[in-house]
């Protein structure tokens, strides 16, 4: 007797099964214009993308959307994020270099209170955004920062 294991398949965005549910779900009521049930399913995305990332221990960081530190914070695994480079800190030139790198809005998740993007058919687009070390102090985004420092290459001088 043999036993012939089927692999589970799922969009190339998500990490999960339960992931790619709610995305289906996500992107039928972004097409039905369907604002309520939108908003109720984005922050389920987001937890379940956090838990695949963690429970696959696949590497994420938070990061800040835009240029300075009162900027909205999100999550994005290390493997979504593109134009990674060493930016002078926003905060000023007193303080350490950062990493800056965009990442498509819709693999982007803990983000809070922040509403879904809205930009309709530029959807998904990019999002620039930083990533320090005071932000990343857990277990799962000290290994992911190192590997981002890593992908970032040398840090210039200050």
């Amino acid at each position: 007797m043999s036993f012939v294991g089927k692999a589970t398949v799922y969009s190339k965005e998500s990490l999960s099964l339960e992931e790619d549910e709610l995305r289906a779900k996500f992107d039928a009521t972004t097409r039905a214009d369907d604002v309520v049930r939108r908003n109720e399913v984005w922050p389920k995305l987001g937890q379940a993308r956090l838990r695949a990332a963690q429970n696959k221990r696949s590497l994420y960081v938070r990061v800040r959307l835009g240029q300075n530190r009162a900027s909205a914070l999100a999550s994005c695994l290390v493997r979504d994020l593109k134009r990674i480079a060493w930016i002078r800190n926003p905060r000023g030139k007193m303080y350490p270099p950062v990493i800056h790198a965009d990442a498509p809005c819709n693999v982007l998740f803990e983000m809070g209170t922040l509403l879904p993007c809205e930009r309709g058919p530029d959807h998904p687009h990019v999002v620039g955004g930083y990533a320090d070390d005071l932000d990343n102090e857990t277990e799962f985004t000290q290994l992911a920062m190192k590997e981002l420092r890593r992908r970032a290459g040398p840090q210039p001088k200050a």
